[in-house]
Parts: C-alpha cells; sequence; structure tokens
C-alpha cells in the first residue's frame, strides 16, 4: 500500500494523474491513460460514456476509480499489473469475464447494475465488502488465489458455481436472494466450507 501511495503522489506530480477536482470525465480521456500506461486516479468525478478495453490487454499502472459514478464498462480479457480499485463507485453494468487482477482488487461499497466476472482470476487481495449488486452478480468458474472479502455484500441473484477459493473466503452479513454454492471449490488449506458459507449468508429476498 505504500508503494501505491508513492507512485500515486510521484504521478500527481508528474501531471500523469488526472486531478479529482473534475465532475465531468470523457471515458476517451480515462482509456488514453490507461493505453499511455500512466496511473489513473479520480475521486468523486462522473464518467461520462462507456469504458471499454475490448482489444486491449495489458493494464500497466493502477485503476483507482472512487466514489464516483460511471456507465457501462467492458474489461474482458485484460490483464491488470497493478492494483485496481473502484471502491465507493456507483457503476452500470461491468464485464470483466477472463480478467485477470494481478495485484489487489478492492470494490468495497461499490454498486453495480449487473456485474460479470466469469472466469476472472483473482490474484491479490479482493474486496466486495459492503458491495451491491442491483440486479445480478456472476463469478462462474472464477478463482481467487488470495483472501477474498463479500461480508456484507448484497444481490438477488450471485452465481458462485465452480468458483475456487484458495485462501480465506468470508461472506458474514452477505445477503443474496440465489446463491448456488453446491459447486464452490474450496482448497484444503481453506477453514471454511460449505456449510460455513450457508450459514454466513442470508439468502433470502432484499
Amino acid at each position: 500500500m505504500l508503494m501505491l501511495l508513492l507512485s500515486t503522489a510521484m504521478a500527481m506530480a508528474d501531471g500523469s494523474v488526472a486531478s479529482s477536482s473534475s465532475r465531468e470525465v470523457p471515458a476517451s480521456e480515462v482509456l488514453g491513460l490507461i493505453r499511455s500506461g500512466m496511473p489513473v486516479y479520480y475521486d468523486n468525478v462522473t464518467i461520462q460514456g462507456e469504458l471499454n478495453l475490448t482489444g486491449y490487454s495489458q493494464v500497466k499502472s493502477y485503476l483507482i476509480i472512487k466514489n464516483s459514478t460511471m456507465e457501462d464498462a467492458n474489461f474482458d480479457t485484460a490483464t491488470f499489473e497493478k492494483g485496481i480499485d473502484f471502491s465507493g463507485t456507483d457503476c452500470g453494468n461491468v464485464s470483466f469475464r477472463t480478467t485477470t487482477f494481478s495485484d489487489f482488487a478492492d470494490f468495497s461499497e461499490a454498486s453495480f447494475l449487473q456485474a460479470r466476472f466469469i472466469d476472472a482470476n483473482f490474484q491479490g487481495w479482493t474486496h466486495f465488502r459492503g458491495s451491491v449488486f442491483r440486479e445480478d452478480a456472476s463469478f462462474y468458474d472464477s478463482k481467487f488465489l488470495n483472501s477474498a472479502h463479500f461480508s456484507g455484500a448484497r444481490s438477488r441473484d450471485a452465481n458462485f458455481g465452480y468458483t475456487k477459493f484458495d485462501s480465506d473466503a468470508f461472506f458474514s452479513n452477505a445477503t443474496f436472494l440465489t446463491m448456488p454454492i453446491s459447486t464452490v471449490l474450496l482448497s484444503k488449506a481453506n477453514r471454511a466450507s460449505t456449510r460455513q458459507l450457508h450459514r454466513q449468508c442470508q439468502l433470502h429476498a432484499l
């Protein structure tokens, strides 16, 4: 985290990180920073237009869009080499199919219309604590190699079919209308169990 703060501070000094004072930011500006390999840092802004990284596979710098509002986003097949932080951000439909998160992924307190993390690979710690999925969320066939936090998350339909947790998975006070978890794969080293997941989650209407 210290390295993240130092990197962000250095980037701001160079002017490579967009100012958080801007209230409306075109998606093209964000995409331009990503494609140029510059760190992206926004706080309390509105992203205008769709963030679409189709055909762009490597995101080499931090992508931080916190406490903001953005429309639909497509990051399918992308590899995030640095951390991604959408905490507190209100999103439309987002897709991270077959996406690799090489560093941390923080979606704490974020909200989504629909979210697709199908076949995603989370290699660092992952936070969805307090996240709200207004329609449905799919983590089908995704893999979490580090700790995964879903405590307090809410969704009408959460699909964790064939999701693999290689480390601790936390679902305390998570609220889902439906959550088929009979096929959740838990490593032997993971203290959690399917029965514990049932106890931790509240499986009823929002």
